[in-house]
């Protein structure tokens, strides 16, 4: 038991996110942008001059983690040598400052708070999947590149196990609350028809998404106006409209059945002459989401108008509410976690066996082989062909029982 307490305190965390510092200083402070070209050297560098085995290296836009494996000791000299290694352009200043903001776990905790990690318990958004891609991806990558080995991949299949669990048999994935997520939702319950013309204003990254979750639906009648027409053009693929500039729209008389707005005007811009030359004549009730912050439409265009009129702070309620249900499921999670936290430690058990019993086969081998060569030659030799098959079929027999039989055993051992 202790030496499997040893196996697990070599775990080891250090990580940053927007819990710690505002998420635009996270990767300013660990790795500056013209060091990422060198990060899997850095990283090797890491694992040579501080007696790391391996390193794991992920960063998203709200979080910094660096995941490795050594038998060190890690004090306040030991996190001011891997900053400064990691990233010697910081100063004297931002070394102490990450090192008072930098949060540090060991052994069974750092598993935990990887697996924490996957199962999207510790994220922004409690519940988003997008963490474990970003996980798999950082972890095959580092992998690719040599950065980590045995034990940091036996962590990252049981975290990738544990997420699947924990999506599975909880709901903490359930109810959308990004905003983006809810618009699309607040359309689709409004039964638009495929034909149906929409008309985005705006081109920026929201528009983005929102494009991205129209073609998923299969909703392809679709226009675009932008400031810059070039970002519109950009957004148009795979839809049947047009892209024009925000100072063709207010002569276009395109006419819609739904719009969907989002530009980056300080305040509110569509008045009623502009919205009513949108209409093109039309007076039929239209669906209107506005997820501009302050909102595109002046009020009297959103009280003054037959519309169906959804805005971002509509959204933002719905948002809360989901996210306090999937808040709920985190105790589920928990559970979830602790068990494999559990099954992960025989994971570690039947791995030590397997490194301990892998020289069994090539021993048992050299036994046969000498067997053959050398004890029983003479007697071989004297056996016709028939008989001398059958016992090196024995042999051949005998020898995978012999490497069998020792590794079942220890991983039964193992499980009681």
């Amino acid at each position: 038991m202790d030496n499997l307490l040893n196996i697990l305190q070599g775990y080891k965390i250090l990580t940053l996110t927007f819990r710690e510092v505002p998420t635009h200083q996270l990767e300013e402070l660990v790795l500056s942008n013209d060091l990422e070209g060198e990060l899997f050297e850095r990283l090797e560098l890491l694992k040579k001059n501080l007696g790391l085995k391996e390193v794991f290296y992920l960063h998203t836009c709200n979080r910094v983690l660096f995941f490795f494996y050594g038998d060190v000791e890690i004090d306040v000299n030991f996190q001011l040598r891997f900053f400064r290694q990691l990233n010697p352009a910081l100063s004297e200043d931002q070394f102490h400052f990450l090192c008072s903001k930098i949060k540090l776990l060991e052994g069974t905790s750092a598993i935990s708070h990887l697996f924490e990690i996957a199962g999207s318990i510790d994220s922004m958004v409690v519940g988003e999947r997008e963490i474990l891609r970003q996980l798999r991806t950082a972890y095959e990558e580092c992998a690719l590149q040599g950065t980590t080995g045995d034990y940091i991949r036996l962590a990252m299949q049981q975290a990738v196990r544990t997420a699947k669990k924990i999506y599975n048999n909880t709901r903490i994935g359930e109810k959308p609350i990004s905003i983006v997520s809810l618009s699309i939702k607040a359309l689709l319950d409004r039964n638009p028809k495929k034909e149906d013309r929409i008309l985005l204003l705006g081109a920026g990254q929201t528009m983005n998404l929102v494009c991205k979750f129209l073609r998923k639906h299969d909703l392809r009648n679709v226009s675009i106006a932008n400031r810059t027409i070039s970002k519109a053009e950009k957004l148009m693929a795979g839809f049947q409209g047009k892209a024009m500039s925000l100072e063709e729209l207010e002569s276009s008389n395109i006419g819609f059945d739904v719009l969907i707005t989002c530009t980056g005007h300080t305040s509110s811009w569509i008045n009623g002459d502009l919205y009513n030359g949108l209409l093109a004549g039309e007076t039929d009730r239209k669906i209107v989401i506005d997820l501009a912050v302050p909102t595109n439409l002046k009020s009297e265009v959103s009280q003054g108008f037959n519309m169906d009129y959804v805005q971002v702070e509509d959204l933002r309620k719905i948002a809360s509410a989901n996210l306090a249900f999937r808040t709920k499921e985190v105790d589920g999670a928990k559970v979830i976690i602790t068990e494999q936290i559990a099954e992960f430690k025989l994971n570690i058990e039947e791995r030590k066996i397997e490194r301990a019993l892998q020289t069994i086969p090539a021993q048992i081998k050299e036994i046969k082989e000498k067997a053959i060569s050398e004890v029983f030659r003479k007697d071989l030799e004297e056996m016709d062909e028939a008989a001398l098959a059958i016992v090196h079929k024995m042999m051949d027999y005998m020898e995978k029982k012999c490497v069998s039989v020792p590794m079942k055993t220890a991983k039964q051992a193992v499980t009681k």
